[in-house]
């Protein structure tokens, strides 16, 4: 996760520690914040080259930022909001249970229903 520094505190430090941090960027011209991540200290233009989380959320299809708050599950990204139960909505809490299928993310309630319904339907046409 990404870190915010307060331009006042970097202007304390050496010339030489700061030049080189962020590709041709100045302190006078990154800004009031910039972005400790990796070792890295970054501009908001740069932190946003190299970390910007591409396209979008597999629930609501909004752009991701490389801001927001994330889940990941395969190579699949959520916004926190959107990550929840495919079927009955319910947002997942740290330690739930959770079925991936179809792309479609499953409580253990739905995705044991769906079972369910696919083994009843798969003896109906036997």
């Amino acid at each position: 996760m990404a870190r915010r520094l307060n331009v006042d505190f970097l202007q304390v430090v050496s010339a030489s520690t700061i030049s080189g941090v962020c590709c041709d960027c100045r302190l006078s011209e990154v800004g009031s914040t910039l972005f400790v991540k990796e070792s890295l200290i970054l501009c908001k233009r740069d932190y946003l080259r190299l970390f910007q989380i591409p396209g979008s959320c597999a629930q609501c299809k909004k752009s991701i930022s490389a801001f927001d708050m994330v889940m990941r599950v395969k190579h699949l990204v959520y916004h926190l909001n959107c990550f929840a139960c495919y079927d009955c909505r319910q947002r997942f809490c740290i330690g739930d249970r959770f079925f991936l299928i179809d792309n479609q993310i499953l409580c253990e309630s739905d995705y044991h229903e769906r079972a369910q319904q696919i083994s009843c339907n798969h003896n109906n046409n036997n």
